[in-house]
């Protein structure tokens, strides 16, 4: 199994609109997850304990949208905010957030 801290990945599945490219950066040396979520950037701390992974204090910049990716832009960030635990199998990390999974392609 691959280590989740260091790790970069695009969003692939999670039900949400695909027209558009939300990633996801681990940054183990400031305890950070960064990304886009489609029409902003993000950012917020991250904690990790066995597989357990918990997500807070994100935060967003204000650019404008179209109000559908506006929407799931926040369906986004609440499901990485639920975050319980993740797994890393081959170039695939899945984010398990309750009821729901993300799934990401991890990036070099």
């Amino acid at each position: 199994m691959v280590s989740l801290e260091n790790t970069k990945s695009v969003l692939t599945s999670a039900g949400l609109l695909k027209d558009i490219k939300i990633t996801a950066v681990f940054d183990s040396s400031k305890g950070q997850v960064t990304g886009s979520s489609g029409v902003n950037t993000y950012g917020g701390t991250y904690e990790l304990k066995d597989n357990k992974l918990t997500i807070s204090g994100l935060t967003v910049t204000l650019l404008g949208g179209p109000q559908s990716l506006i929407d799931q832009e926040h369906d986004y960030l609440n499901l990485l905010q639920a975050s319980e635990s993740f797994q890393i199998t081959d170039s695939q990390l899945q984010i398990n957030c309750g009821q729901q999974v993300l799934i990401f392609i991890v990036k070099d």
